[in-house]
């Protein structure tokens, strides 16, 4: 199975909890893109890799901005022989924002592999100075940057808004 979750508003609050229970030979990919937007995000989600050849993964991408909060909580549960990956990164946009990306792996198997990455950082000035070479402005390049970040090829849209562009 493969999920893919979506915000389509920025959220004032947003709180979730997923946990996902995998037999022999099944897998599970979710992605999780959230922009917080001067509000506060809680993510819960947990895969349990209870059967034999079974696979897991988890890519978490956080923009915070205006003020906001985001707290990432991914676990990864090796009960049975299998493979799991976290893979967890943010950008914080500005100085009044907070991002919190806590990966955890628990292997109950030494036939199970399991791995993560995090990181949280900030648009480096070689991208936005590279882009801004190119003849974008700053603000253009820092919307193709969340854009590409978030793996969108095209943008969000809700109700007929393309709230890419509202952010962007």
């Amino acid at each position: 199975m493969s999920y893919t979750f979506k915000c389509l508003a920025v959220p004032e609050t947003l709180k979730t909890k997923s946990k996902t229970f995998l037999d022999s030979r099944s897998s599970a990919d979710f992605q999780i893109a959230v922009l917080a937007e001067g509000g506060e995000v809680d993510m819960h989600d947990s895969i349990f890799l209870n059967g034999e050849k079974s696979s897991g993964i988890t890519k978490l991408r956080m923009i915070a901005d205006k003020h906001s909060k985001i707290s990432a909580h991914s676990k990864i549960v090796a009960n049975s022989a299998g493979q799991g990956h976290l893979d967890c990164t943010g950008l914080l946009l500005d100085e009044n924002s907070c991002i919190s990306a806590v990966p955890e792996l628990l292997n109950k198997n030494k036939d199970a592999t399991l791995t993560h990455e995090a990181s949280i950082g900030k648009i480096s000035e070689e991208n936005l100075n590279y882009l801004r070479s190119r003849g974008l402005t700053e603000d253009e390049a820092i919307k193709l940057i969340v854009t590409g970040f978030l793996g969108e090829e095209t943008p969000f849209t809700y109700k007929g808004r393309n709230l890419s562009k509202a952010y962007m």
